[in-house]
């Protein structure tokens, strides 16, 4: 018997198509799972943070929801200051706060919000005497 014949002996065939079906069986059984998975994000995405970033890695659009707030920011930039601007929802003490903000370097610059039950309202930094906003 030659040896290409003592490697395919009824036994060795045997135990490679039993191989053969486990990996098969379990392709399949990752094939649902992934279906599962698949159908899953269909009906919604659930994070407490998403960053939508540009090819820079730049992050764009910051979508947070953490504890009792929320928020969705789209930041723009130039050369020495980051801007965003950023719809935020809160509860304070049982009652709704919500509002967009314009900030400037991390600092807020400007916010026109309401909180529920009260009149809404603007807000701006005032200005410096060297023209530069507050901080």
């Amino acid at each position: 018997m030659s040896r290409d014949e003592e490697e395919f002996t009824e036994p060795a065939v045997a135990v490679l198509q039993r191989r053969v079906e486990e990996l098969a069986s379990a392709v399949g059984e990752l094939r649902a799972e992934l279906d599962a998975h698949r159908v899953a994000l269909r009906g919604g995405l659930v994070t407490g943070r998403l960053a939508i970033v540009g090819s820079d890695g730049f992050e764009r659009v910051v979508v947070v929801a953490e504890g009792d707030h929320g928020s969705v920011a789209v930041n723009g930039r130039s050369v020495g200051t980051d801007s965003a601007v950023e719809l935020f929802a809160n509860d304070v003490d049982g009652r709704a706060h919500v509002g967009v903000a314009l900030t400037e370097s991390g600092d807020v610059v400007s916010v026109w919000e309401l909180l529920e039950g009260s009149t809404a309202r603007l807000w701006v930094a005032p200005d410096r005497h060297d023209g530069e906003s507050a901080r």
